[in-house]
């Protein structure tokens, strides 16, 4: 292979005898080599270390705390013995995989939900001193002895009966304070019923003893025929299986609004009368849209006026005109308008037009007409059902009690 026209064979034995000369055969190589030799050290030792750390052994983390593998095995092995029992088998083995599996999650649910009772709990502030860590660990009967006080021995032995340390105890301890510090003010505050209260006493505590007999049908003998003497005791004894009720043919007449309004007449002089009494509910007088704005000043309500009629929106007259009144009225009639100076000028303005400053009795007043909707008149032909049921509405008490008592003879006639 040529070597390339920049760097010739002698150059290049030139360069490989000087490196090594600066990197093996002086300090300055072998400081370089013991630095790289060190740092690949750290780096296995960075990864051991790591791996040796709590993390890998964290089954779940609740803000600052965290459940370890070891805290679930001992609660684990802590339930197993009360489920085995539980179970009717003899040793924790026996129990199928997939149930042991479903308790593990259990009891780890329920770590979990310790844990995050400490975390609120931490959150609120609370602290649990050191001295109601020892009054709760010296009030406990289980660490006492013979003479009922508490004795050392006696707490040393039951923390070796099960595998605890005592600082692990202590945080126990601290825990359960922690716990029923947050918790205890929610349940004194809360009541269950009495129907609650007795349905889990009987579905929790109370227990049934029940006998059975067991009689295969094959074992039993074929009755034999009865004879007449049992049979006619098993019809007095029956006499309901027997006997059928009595039942009758009635003839009915239902009289309500709806079955007499048909078979009632009403002439044109009644629905004139009717039609008179309710015009004001048919025919609609002229409404208008109108938007008013009322000032104190006549120089004031002109200045409104002057902006309004430049066309400038509602919104911006209304922020112009903040000490006076602005009133938005849609669909008014002439007698919804208090002032009849005011009702008079608004019923004969244009639309879509500034009117005013006009004098009333609030004041100056600024109006616009944004909207004009005609009157309705109902002609008396056109609502002639309407008033033909209200007509029949109206005779209905006159007319029952006299076609009850025409029902009444007609059905006595029948029967």
């Amino acid at each position: 292979m040529p070597w390339p026209a920049i760097l010739s064979p002698s150059d290049f034995a030139f360069m490989i005898s000087y490196l090594r000369r600066v990197f093996v055969e002086s300090w300055l190589g072998r400081v370089a080599a013991i630095v790289i030799f060190l740092a690949f050290i750290g780096w296995g030792i960075g990864d051991v270390v790591n791996y040796m750390g709590t993390e890998t052994d964290v089954v779940a983390k609740i803000g600052n705390g965290q459940v370890g593998s070891a805290d679930l095995a001992q609660a684990l092995q802590a339930e197993l013995p009360n489920i085995t029992k539980q179970m009717g088998v003899s040793d924790p083995s026996q129990i199928p995989p997939a149930l042991r599996q479903q308790i593990a999650y259990q009891i780890l649910q329920r770590l979990v939900g310790q844990e995050e009772v400490q975390e609120a709990a931490h959150r609120q502030g609370i602290a649990v001193p050191d001295s109601a860590v020892r009054d709760e660990v010296f009030s406990l009967p289980y660490f006492k002895g013979a003479n009922g006080q508490f004795d050392r021995t006696v707490l040393n032995a039951r923390l070796s009966e099960h595998n605890l340390t005592e600082q692990r105890f202590l945080n126990i301890i601290r825990d359960d304070l922690t716990s029923r510090t947050l918790l205890q003010p929610v349940a004194q505050g809360a009541s269950a019923s009495t129907t609650m209260a007795n349905r889990l006493s009987a579905y929790g505590l109370q227990t049934r003893t029940v006998d059975l007999v067991r009689i295969p049908f094959t074992a039993q003998a074929t009755p034999t025929t009865p004879d007449d003497a049992v049979l006619r005791r098993f019809y007095a004894n029956h006499l309901w299986m027997f006997r059928a009720p009595e039942y009758r043919h009635a003839r009915l007449v239902v009289l309500s609004p709806a079955t007499v309004a048909g078979s009632i007449t009403v002439d044109d002089k009644d629905i004139k009368r009717v039609y008179d009494e309710q015009r004001s509910r048919y025919d609609i007088p002229e409404t208008r849209d109108i938007q008013v704005i009322t000032l104190q000043d006549e120089a004031a309500a002109k200045s409104i006026a002057t902006l309004w009629g430049s066309g400038a929106d509602w919104a911006t007259v209304q922020n112009a005109a903040k000490n006076g009144a602005a009133v938005d009225m849609p669909g008014t009639r002439a007698s919804g308008i208090p002032s009849e100076i005011l009702s008079k000028a608004i019923f004969a303005a244009p639309l879509s037009a500034v009117q005013g400053p006009l004098k009333t009795e609030a004041g100056w007043t600024v109006f616009r007409v944004n909207k004009i909707t005609p009157p309705t008149t109902h002609l008396l032909k056109r609502p002639n059902k309407i008033f033909c049921s209200n007509t029949v509405q109206q005779k209905l008490p006159a007319l029952s009690v006299s076609g009850a008592a025409n029902c009444r003879i007609q059905l006595q006639v029948a029967v």
